[in-house]
């Protein structure tokens, strides 16, 4: 009834096999950023690392909480408990490099080691409740075993939802620390500061959304207005760039600024006039949701997207 994917994927019985969490640099010295040679891929580690743990806190905060059935299986209300929850448990949680930023650093140890404990206590959890069910156990206590462990991941499920907003701000909180530093040399320093400025456009958008019912249409209206009107300049700028640039900036302004944030901001916007439920809907505070789609976009993947592009 209950199926767990890991590395490998395991059986009811046998748990899964413990996987190294990603590496964010060696941090046995920590030497000021200056003086770390390592710093670029150190910063390109730590990113990953935030990126995967943003993606696995949402895969089980729509499985383990969202889109969790166990109580109407529970009450007979469906006939089969359906819930494939793909999971690894991580040995330890990698140090922050380096090259980070103090407080940054800081933040970085924290999230990360909350997002690990809390995703392999979901691990272990859902593969006692798998057994549990498979084995049909709780034919023996009348549900109580599974009561509890269900609860427990539900639990997990919403810290894990709260989790996922800490770790895109993190990501772009970082992301701009690098930017700032690419943007004070001469060399980056003119396509740096536009890049940081059109992320900043797109995270204010994220920010206000993220108000949910306090949220200002109006704001978000100039804010998606603005967004527009920078990717058409940045599409005039296209033309003229190098070849070797022109791929990676065609796939920062067009395939993520429009077509993954002003596109469907503008359709949005356009569905939920004068639909204030419809419009409560796509700011709820849940996985997956329009808001946190967004949050994901313009917080994680695309100032990813723009360091790659002053690497170049």
């Amino acid at each position: 009834l209950l199926t767990g994917c890991s590395k490998p994927e395991p059986s009811a019985s046998a748990p899964p096999e413990p996987s190294p969490p990603p590496s964010a640099g060696d941090s046995g010295r920590r030497a000021p950023p200056a003086a770390t040679a390592s710093a670029p891929r150190e910063a390109r580690d730590a990113l990953s690392v935030l990126h995967d743990l943003r993606s696995r806190c949402d895969n089980a905060a729509w499985t383990l909480w969202h889109s969790n059935d166990y109580d109407k299986w529970r009450r007979q209300q469906t006939r089969l408990l359906s819930m494939n929850y793909s999971y690894s448990i991580s040995a330890q949680a990698p140090p922050a490099p380096a090259s980070m930023p103090a407080a940054l650093r800081e933040r970085f140890d924290r999230i990360v080691s909350q997002a690990l404990e809390t995703l392999n206590a979901a691990g272990r959890d859902f593969r006692d409740l798998a057994t549990y069910i498979n084995a049909r156990d709780y034919q023996d206590d009348q549900f109580k075993k599974g009561d509890t462990l269900n609860a427990r991941l539900v639990a997990v499920g919403k810290t894990s939802h709260a989790l996922c907003k800490e770790i895109e701000q993190l990501s772009a909180d970082y992301a701009d620390t690098l930017l700032q530093a690419a943007a004070a040399m001469p060399s980056a320093a003119p396509r740096a500061a536009q890049l940081r400025g059109d992320l900043q456009a797109v995270q204010a958008l994220a920010l206000e959304m993220s108000k949910g019912e306090a949220a200002n249409r109006v704001t978000i209206e100039a804010a998606v207005a603005d967004v527009s009107q920078r990717v058409e300049a940045r599409k005039e700028a296209l033309a003229s760039a190098k070849p070797a640039e022109r791929a990676a900036l065609e796939a920062f302004y067009l395939g993520r600024m429009e077509e993954h944030v002003a596109v469907p901001m503008r359709k949005m916007l356009r569905e939920t006039k004068d639909q204030p439920k419809q419009w409560a809907e796509r700011l709820g505070d849940r996985p997956r949701s329009a808001m946190m789609q967004l949050r994901d976009w313009t917080m994680v993947q695309m100032p990813g997207d723009a360091l790659t592009i002053l690497q170049r």
